[in-house]
C-alpha cells in the first residue's frame, strides 16, 4: 500500500508544481479541458415578498429580471445595484 501512495506521489507532484509554476503549461491544461474564460449568465430578480434571487434560470412568474454575466475566471461577481424599500 505505501508503494503505491509512493508511485502516485511521485507521478502526480511534478505535474502539480509544472502546473503551479509554469504559465504556459497552465493555458495548455486549460485549453486542452476546454477550461478557458467562459461566461456564465445568471438572473436577479425581486419576488412579491422583497427578497431577491440569483439564479440559472428566469422566475417563473413573469416577474421582472436582469440578466448579468459572469466570467468563471474572476473571483468576484459584479457589484448589486441597491435597491430602495417601499
Amino acid at each position: 500500500m505505501k508503494k503505491l501512495l509512493i508511485v502516485i506521489l511521485v507521478i502526480t507532484l511534478p505535474i502539480v508544481a509544472l502546473h503551479h509554476f509554469s504559465r504556459d503549461f497552465q493555458t495548455w491544461t486549460y485549453e486542452f479541458f476546454n477550461m478557458g474564460d467562459r461566461k456564465m449568465v445568471v438572473y436577479k430578480w425581486t419576488d412579491n415578498k422583497g427578497v431577491t434571487h440569483v439564479t440559472p434560470q428566469p422566475p417563473e412568474n413573469n416577474l421582472p429580471y436582469i440578466i448579468q454575466q459572469i466570467s468563471t475566471n474572476e473571483n468576484i461577481a459584479p457589484l448589486a445595484t441597491q435597491q430602495k424599500e417601499p
